[in-house]
């Protein structure tokens, strides 16, 4: 067992570290963006789990926790390396840390999306929503004196159910947009140099297509961005997804491909298990079906053990 004055040492030498308040540079921005995109995907698997067991409050929290994450790439990305000292200080201490700031950025995603052709998300949140946030979490966590009374967290839980569906709907849809650009640090730091090119021409080219996939999980973040984006319409536009899949057959071989797809198909097929979550099950069964189609059929079953070919479910 560890002695408790190493402990002690420990926490000390940990809790010691400077938060940084200075300018980053162009890779620092986007690993950065990389990995707060990252732990907003493990916060909203860790959230899944317990709505799973029917802990919503707790995993309202989260919820909110992974859209709060999820606010920080565009953040970042609106910075430059050649952003003056006091820019940087007011990111620092106005935007990167406060909850309200970050919870405002949650009210206007889209806006890049929308600028380069890829349209807004699905699932909207009301800013009154966007407002509520930052109490539901705080309720969601701790005992407070409310109206008189004392309430815990679970008090809650019989009116939480229809706003944890939507507010974790729209966070995953935002996660799985933003997988495109942050799947990987190198991912993300492609498409921040391509986003700092985007600001710098008057003629707003758009994004590389097909873009530089250097790994296998840089091919699946797009495919789960596609599917996400293609999945808005009921039934699916199996057509532009079709279309893209074949344009990316040309750059990629077909082992990576049907790999990320099956991969996609899973985990869309895992997120229709969890009935608490209506919306994102919705969403899921038809990102499936777009992913399904994209393989042979005779491995469709394999992949989904309760597809049939017949009802497509």
């Amino acid at each position: 067992m560890t002695d408790r004055n190493q402990i002690v040492q420990l926490v000390q030498r940990l809790i010691a570290r400077q938060r940084w308040t200075g300018p980053l540079e162009a890779n620092q921005i986007a690993g950065g963006a990389h990995l707060c995109w990252s732990n907003a995907v493990s916060l909203l698997s860790e959230a899944r789990l317990l709505a799973t067991h029917s802990r919503i409050a707790r995993s309202l929290a989260l919820t909110v926790l992974a859209l709060e994450e999820l606010a920080k790439p565009p953040l970042l990305w609106a910075l430059s390396p050649s952003d003056d000292v006091a820019t940087w200080r007011s990111f620092w201490k106005e935007q990167f840390s406060r909850h309200s700031e970050k919870q405002k950025t949650i009210g206007q995603y889209g806006l890049f999306l929308e600028a380069i052709g890829h349209g807004v998300f699905d699932v909207q949140v009301d800013q009154a929503v966007v407002q509520g946030l930052d109490q539901l979490k705080q309720w969601s966590l701790y005992v407070d004196c409310v109206d008189g009374e004392f309430q815990a967290p679970d008090a809650m839980a019989a009116e939480l159910p229809a706003v944890l569906d939507l507010i974790f709907a729209a966070a995953e849809e935002r996660a799985d947009s933003f997988a495109q650009f942050h799947a990987t640090a190198e991912h993300s730091r492609r498409g921040y140099e391509e986003r700092q090119l985007l600001n710098q021409s008057p003629l707003k080219p758009g994004l590389l297509w097909p873009p530089v996939l250097e790994s296998e999980a840089a091919v699946r973040g797009l495919l789960l961005s596609l599917a996400s984006m293609y999945s808005r319409s009921q039934p699916p536009d199996y057509y532009n997804f079709g279309d893209a899949c074949e344009q990316l057959a040309e750059v990629l071989d077909a082992s990576t491909l049907d790999r990320a797809l099956t991969a996609i198909a899973r985990l869309a097929y895992e997120r229709t298990q969890c009935v608490t979550l209506a919306t994102s099950a919705e969403r899921a069964f038809l990102m499936m079906k777009l992913a399904l189609h994209r393989l042979p059929k005779e491995r469709r079953s394999a992949v989904v053990p309760e597809w049939k070919e017949e009802t497509g479910v």
